[in-house]
């Protein structure tokens, strides 16, 4: 738990199919060290490995509330995005910042990879992007014309092309994307983990509570405190929990389901023999992967629970709707069992902008957060360069990442929650041929 809010509910299939990593320790009493991170998902990871790269005589400590992959960053659908969305209201300038930071963060993320030696099923075929109705035509019309603005490489495909790819006839049209890698998640946090210098320490189930300002600053846990020069929070859509960015971010709960592998008499129900991965061009609408040991995985169905905890008729309620939405694509799976079903946390803002810096001037206390449901890449790429920033460290990126456009504040909490439920309702109703 954080505050009132569950980390996530139910196993996500990524892990649990394969042979638990081993436990690292809980921390306790009081701890000074020259660096600490909170989040041991793909942005804290990403800051420890630059921090180690920098500094490798300091000492750093990684503290997670959970067990290491089993917060967002290994129960999404590993899907690590250079082109998110084509933003209209960024212009080609701001979309081509966010497309730099993209490949950035792809590209660092494949060095660390390499280095580690970490099989994650890495795999650079791109992916698709669909659309079955009307609204989602337009939307993936949009996409086009802001890929051929920029000059960058894209491929349609009609229904024919994409039943070949799929094995349905469920969209109408869709574009193929080659700068998109997919992975198996899960495999990928655990691996960059295990790579940190010895002079980084992880500590897992270590929740911190709150941080504490100050020189040097503290971080306050059940039990135990943290002291260090600089400390770097990397919890994305838990900030608002720890009490920090709470009129920036909202924490919105998603939820996956993945099948029982598909028998091979059953595999021409979803056509070609290799691994794809397919996002909504319509944003609230299902994403879809057909993973290497022949798994559909399905994503869709998206709450904002505030500070309730998400219960397991949450899960069961998007379970349901995974089970539609499968059907609708494939119907020879209809009956097709489940494994798995989980949920995680996304850390959204209004104008899909992200949080990155100091937290407060003339604090050494440093945030990355609110990356809109591309973390992988963005994260990535954010973490690295917020180790760089607080360092002094000259980075080849750092000037584009402090032009994004900054988060809009909320509104009041008292609005907040009905306004954040009613527009999902109404998108979710708008975009219900997506899904």
């Amino acid at each position: 738990m954080i505050g009132d809010l569950t980390y996530s509910l139910g196993t996500p299939a990524w892990a649990d199919r394969l042979a638990p990593a081993a436990s690292r320790p809980h921390l306790s009493g009081t701890q000074t060290a020259d660096f600490a991170v909170v989040g041991a998902g793909i942005t804290g990871l990403c800051v420890a490995h630059e921090l180690a790269r920098l500094e490798p005589q300091k000492k750093v400590l990684v503290l997670d509330g959970t067990r290491v992959g089993l917060g967002s960053s290994g129960r999404n659908s590993g899907f690590i995005m250079d082109i998110p969305h084509y933003d209209s209201s960024l212009g080609p300038a701001g979309n081509e910042l966010l497309i730099r930071l993209g490949r950035a963060g792809i590209r660092h993320l494949q060095e660390l990879v390499t280095a580690a030696g970490c099989n994650c099923q890495w795999s650079a075929d791109g992916c698709l992007r669909g659309a079955a109705t009307d609204r989602g035509m337009r939307r993936l019309e949009e996409f086009a014309r802001g890929m051929e603005q920029l000059k960058e490489d894209f491929s349609w495909l009609d229904r024919d092309a994409m039943e070949k790819l799929t094995g349905t006839r469920f969209y109408r049209a869709g574009i193929r994307c080659p700068g998109p890698v997919l992975v198996q998640p899960w495999r990928l946090v655990q691996g960059l983990a295990d790579a940190l210098g010895e002079n980084v320490q992880i500590f897992e189930e270590s929740e911190v509570l709150s941080v504490e300002f100050g020189r040097p600053p503290k971080l306050r846990l059940a039990g135990a405190e943290v002291s260090a020069s600089a400390i770097f929070l990397a919890v994305n859509g838990y900030a608002p929990w720890l009490a920090l960015l709470s009129r920036r971010i909202v924490p919105l709960v998603t939820f996956a389901s993945m099948t029982h592998p598909i028998a091979a008499a059953e595999l021409s129900a979803c056509a070609a023999s290799h691994p794809w991965g397919l996002i909504p061009e319509e944003r609230i609408g299902t994403t879809v992967r057909r993973t290497e040991d022949d798994r559909v995985l399905i994503r869709n169905t998206v709450l904002y629970q505030g500070k309730g905890t998400l219960g397991r008729q949450s899960l069961e309620r998007a379970r349901r709707q995974h089970r539609a939405s499968l059907a609708a694509r494939f119907p020879a799976l209809s009956d097709h069992p489940f494994s798995h079903t989980w949920a995680g946390v996304l850390g959204m803002t209004l104008n899909r902008a992200s949080f990155f810096g100091p937290l407060h001037p003339g604090q050494s206390v440093f945030v990355a957060a609110g990356f809109n449901g591309v973390g992988l890449a963005l994260g990535a790429i954010a973490g690295k360069l917020l180790a760089d920033l607080a360092l002094g460290c000259a980075a080849e990126e750092l000037w584009a990442i402090t032009r994004l456009r900054r988060a809009w504040p909320l509104p009041p909490p008292a609005l907040l929650a009905p306004a954040l439920r009613a527009l999902l309702s109404w998108t979710t109703w708008r975009a219900r041929g997506e899904i």
